[in-house]
């Protein structure tokens, strides 16, 4: 796994959670293995569990600074993660999560073959968005993705999500000491008829 990868979209996504819900502290999900044990390394079949990583946001965060606390954040997860710890009770409900998924699966017998993520609209009603970064022909070009479950977010908020989580993702790149909440996330040319109590600038 490219874990400085990982790290950088999983900065972006929390940061961008931050700045659309105005919470100071993001709670996200990722897919963790449950193979983090020896007992574990050769058991057959799929563990994969969706645990919480909590990120807290500090007023005066940049992205360079947030992106420090989530590489932490993720090194404790992949280092201490275990079995169960999705129940309810532990985890506090998962309604965001990050899906970063780099596989090859090589060639069926002589034959070349290519795989692709197929949206169903029926899974994982309970996330609310997901942010998939999707690989699976090793082509080391990966597909990044904004899976919004329409039933939480307006029309409005569907029509501009994706333009507004590619400002933020501009603003960190061109300046990564800015204050996150400095980054605008409306163009200028958005201004005009939009609610502003739905889109935060």
């Amino acid at each position: 796994i490219d874990h400085t990868n990982i790290t950088l979209w999983s900065t972006f996504f929390t940061a961008f959670l931050s700045r659309i819900l105005g919470e100071s502290t993001v709670r996200i999900g990722s897919p963790f293995p449950n193979r983090n044990l020896p007992k574990f390394k050769n058991t057959t079949g799929l563990l994969i569990e969706v645990l919480p990583i909590d990120v807290h946001i500090d007023e005066n965060e940049t992205f360079k600074s947030l992106f420090q606390k989530v590489r932490k954040e993720f090194y404790d997860f992949f280092r201490n993660g275990y079995p169960g710890a999705q129940e309810l009770e532990k985890s506090g409900g998962i309604h965001f999560v990050i899906n970063y998924i780099p596989l090859y699966f090589g060639k069926f017998g002589d034959l070349e073959n290519t795989a692709e993520w197929l949206f169903t609209n029926e899974l994982d009603q309970s996330h609310q968005l997901r942010l998939q970064a999707l690989d699976f022909n090793d082509a080391l070009n990966t597909n990044y993705y904004l899976d919004v479950n329409e039933d939480y977010f307006t029309d409005q908020q569907l029509e501009f999500i994706g333009t507004h989580f590619k400002n933020l993702i501009e603003g960190c790149l061109s300046n990564d000491i800015m204050r996150l909440d400095r980054i605008s996330l409306v163009a200028s040319n958005e201004l005009y008829g939009i609610d502003h109590s739905l889109v935060p600038q």
